[in-house]
This record gives C-alpha cells, sequence and structure tokens, in this order.
C-alpha cells in the first residue's frame, strides 16, 4: 500500500519588484537553483538553512522560520518569528561582518535589485555566504567578495498573521495501515486552501 501524506502549508510568493509598504511577513532565502532555495533558520551559524522547493515564483512550507517586516522611522525593522531568536529583531553593524539579534527594533532599509532584495543596516548588507565551508545568511560589510551573494524575499500575501495559516488537513479514514482498497478523502478547515499530496514520499 502507497503511504498518503497531506500537509498543511503557507505559500510565499517572491518578491520582485518594490512595493509601496514592506511591512509582511516573509522568508529570507538564498536561492541556490530554479527549483531549490535555502531558507534562513533565525541564527548567525554556519549552514544555518533548511532547504525548500521552489516553484514557479512560490514556496510552500510549514513551520519554518519567518521574518516580520514592520514599519518604522527611517524606514523598516526585520523580527524573527521561530526557532532560538523567536521575537528578536535583526540588525548589522558598522565595520563588522554579523547579524546582531536585539529585543529592541533596528532600523533596516529594503530595496529590490535586478536578482533579488538589498536589506541594509548601517552600512551593511544582508547577504548569503556560498563558500562552500561557511554557508550563511550576514550582513556584510563589503559585498566585493564573489561568496556573497544576494538574497530573496518571499512573502506571506495572506497578511502574515500566523493564526491565518493553513490548518492541517483532516483523513477520512483514517491514516493506518489497510489490507483492502480504501477511497481517501482530505478536507482542511480552511476556507480557499489549496492541499497538496503525495503518494511516494516525494515534495507533492
Amino acid at each position: 500500500m502507497n503511504a498518503l501524506t497531506a500537509i498543511g502549508q503557507t505559500t510565499y510568493e517572491k518578491v520582485t519588484s518594490t512595493p509601496s509598504d514592506w511591512a509582511g511577513e516573509y522568508l529570507l532565502v538564498y536561492e541556490n537553483n530554479a527549483s531549490s532555495a535555502y531558507c534562513w533558520t533565525g541564527v548567525d551559524a554556519a549552514n544555518c538553512y533548511e532547504e525548500l522547493t521552489i516553484s514557479g515564483n512560490s514556496i510552500s512550507a510549514s513551520n519554518v522560520v519567518t521574518i516580520s517586516v514592520e514599519t518604522m522611522e527611517g524606514g523598516y525593522s526585520i523580527k524573527v518569528n521561530g526557532g532560538t531568536n523567536d521575537g528578536k529583531y535583526i540588525y548589522g553593524q558598522e565595520g563588522s561582518n554579523t547579524i546582531k539579534f536585539g529585543t529592541s527594533p533596528e532600523l533596516n532599509t529594503l530595496e529590490c535589485e535586478s536578482d533579488g532584495v538589498k536589506i541594509t543596516s548601517y552600512t551593511s548588507v544582508m547577504r548569503f555566504n556560498s563558500a562552500s565551508n561557511n554557508l550563511r545568511f550576514r550582513y556584510f560589510k563589503s559585498s566585493t567578495y564573489t561568496s556573497q551573494q544576494v538574497v530573496q524575499l518571499y512573502r506571506n500575501n495572506n497578511g502574515g498573521d500566523p493564526q491565518q495559516n493553513v490548518a492541517t488537513p483532516t483523513f477520512s479514514p483514517a491514516g493506518g495501515t489497510y489490507t483492502e482498497a480504501q477511497t481517501v478523502s482530505i478536507a482542511c478547515a480552511t476556507e480557499g486552501a489549496t492541499i497538496r499530496y503525495t503518494l511516494d514520499g516525494t515534495d507533492p
């Protein structure tokens, strides 16, 4: 018998042009290739990412770390949602390569570039270091190094409210092992939700 799996997921759409207001919930990612994104897990460490699948200009995921971009005077603050730094604000520092975490909003500016989004704090810019021995997201003081890559933002277009995320689908009959063929139905309490499933364990 094949295993049948369904996942309650949120869909995030790639930001390709500068919005009138950046406020919202996002995935911070580096596009490794056309179908694979490295999504930041909210820490300043090597290999601080989760690999997600890109389909078109969107990513569907559940239980991932996101960032909230919030309006403040002169630009925006960026807050981590989930993970070990849940609820903390991130920012850079003059003259160093780092991510700082704090309990108070810190100023960032955002603008679209030709191939991603430029997030600037002080004079440092958020980039992804693609060097194989040090894959990581950080604010970098210089973008001249070839290993520092432009990052992308994927926006949660349901408004970024965690309470609006898609509910976990329910199965009828319940999951289990059956000796005879079954007719399976999948339902979701979230109105308008798209249900994706897999019969062989691959990404639906």
